[in-house]
């Protein structure tokens, strides 16, 4: 048996922070605010770093190797990122600089001396690496192994049926051959057809449901096991994460900026509140309109124990977040 263990022991990271959610939580309502705060850098999306945990889920891949290609990769982005390579330029994307505030030090960055100065540099400014992500932080115990305390996960959650439209939508799509080929999560095969790698142990009932049941049992798969990982690690969760829920962000977005920016040790300031003002922020208070989610139900033909299920997600979610 081969031996050889891979491994990275100097890293440039000085800190990284997450947001992280389910789809359709909101986390564009979020995202661009945490921009703005002070060392924070453009946003990233690192499809990467969630399907080497996906291989880990799926054991795969052992824990040398997956800590060693997070690493690798985390640094080569906050490397290129320091120096204005593969800068996001794309207008209308979410990630584009042109949708930072800090827009023309991107552009400055092109025409500055880079490659050997950056290590110095990412030391002395301490750059905060910033990553959205995709229900990561029930799988993130291999990212604080990683990097400790220089991870931060900033949890956006919300109203089970505020998000059931939206991602009943994307299950729709998926099951089109063009919304296939542009799926870039890991899959593995399962009796022929390919599935997604969070639904090991659950397969054949993915299979069966129709995209409004998928979304449902998907909801109650990635709250179960991120609720697992606060329960096994509170000491973590407690001091270098934080869970928000959208209803009450929405309405009183300073309070919930004010704690993401101490948990970060950055500011926030006049950029942050052009950013407010730019996503409309406060807003007024979300309501759910029970009638009209089980008219949806009725009409995508959700089966009576995916509609109770939604029920019970939607009971617990408001109990603990909505009180």
């Amino acid at each position: 048996m081969n031996s050889l263990k891979p491994s990275r022991k100097n890293i440039l990271i000085e800190q990284l922070v997450l947001i992280d959610g389910q789809a359709a939580c909101g986390k564009g309502a979020l995202a661009p605010l945490i921009a703005s705060m002070e060392r924070v850098e453009l946003l990233n999306f690192s499809p990467q770093i969630e399907n080497i945990c996906g291989l880990r889920y799926l054991e795969k891949i052992d824990n040398d190797s997956l800590e060693t290609m997070i690493k690798l990769e985390i640094d080569l982005v906050l490397y290129e990122t320091m120096m204005g390579r593969n800068t996001n330029f794309r207008f209308s994307d979410q990630s584009s600089a042109f949708n930072d505030v800090n827009f023309f030090e991107y552009i400055k960055r092109l025409f500055r001396q880079g490659d050997k100065i950056i290590p110095k540099k990412i030391k002395e400014e301490k750059p905060i690496l910033y990553f959205m992500t995709h229900a990561m932080l029930g799988l993130s115990n291999h990212l604080f192994d990683c990097l400790g305390e220089k991870l931060n996960i900033i949890e956006l959650v919300r109203h089970p049926k505020s998000m059931l439209s939206q991602q009943t939508s994307y299950n729709e799509w998926w099951l089109t051959d063009e919304g296939k080929k542009r799926q870039f999560q890991l899959f593995f095969n399962y009796e022929g057809e390919e599935v997604p790698f969070w639904t090991k142990g659950w397969e054949r009932l993915y299979l069966d449901c129709n995209p409004v049941e998928r979304a449902i049992y998907e909801m109650d798969h990635h709250i179960k096991v991120t609720e697992k990982f606060k329960n096994l690690n509170k000491s973590t969760y407690n001091y270098q994460c934080i869970s928000i829920p959208f209803e009450n962000y929405v309405v009183e977005p300073v309070p919930y900026l004010e704690l993401i920016a101490n948990i970060l040790k950055t500011r926030i300031g006049k950029k942050t509140e052009r950013i407010l003002r730019k996503e409309n922020l406060p807003r007024k208070k979300e309501i759910i309109n029970n009638k009209k989610i089980s008219e949806f139900l009725y009409q995508k033909n959700a089966c009576k124990d995916s509609i109770d299920l939604l029920e019970n997600l939607s009971t617990k979610y408001e109990q603990m977040y909505l009180k």
